[in-house]
């Protein structure tokens, strides 16, 4: 199993149109993707963050998930409205330890 952790920076002012706009193409991402561990947002250390974490049985299940997701037209009309708000982005594969309680 491994965790993708997107981190996304997001232009001041400008975080609450993005949240609406991933809260509305999420249901998009769940037929394609693993279910959302979580979506985080941050209030200390770098501002204007967003944290999207999924799992995965391994990289080759998230690849193939992927692939079929970016294909999808909701999906692409989405990127072009949420791309010109992101700074920055991120991209974690996290492989748990033997000892990790998520495994």
């Amino acid at each position: 199993m491994i965790v993708e952790m997107r981190i996304y920076t997001i232009q001041p002012g400008q975080m609450d149109g993005y949240l609406k706009e991933i809260e509305q193409i999420n249901p998009v991402l769940d037929e394609y993707l693993t279910p959302l561990i979580g979506y985080f947002t941050n209030e200390v250390g770098m501002l204007n963050q967003v944290v999207s974490m999924r799992a995965y049985p391994d990289f080759a299940d998230r690849t193939a998930r992927r692939k079929a997701m970016v294909a999808d037209s909701r999906f692409q009309a989405a990127g072009k409205r949420v791309t010109p708000v992101i700074q920055r982005q991120q991209n974690w594969i996290l492989q748990p330890t033997d000892f990790s309680p998520i495994r």
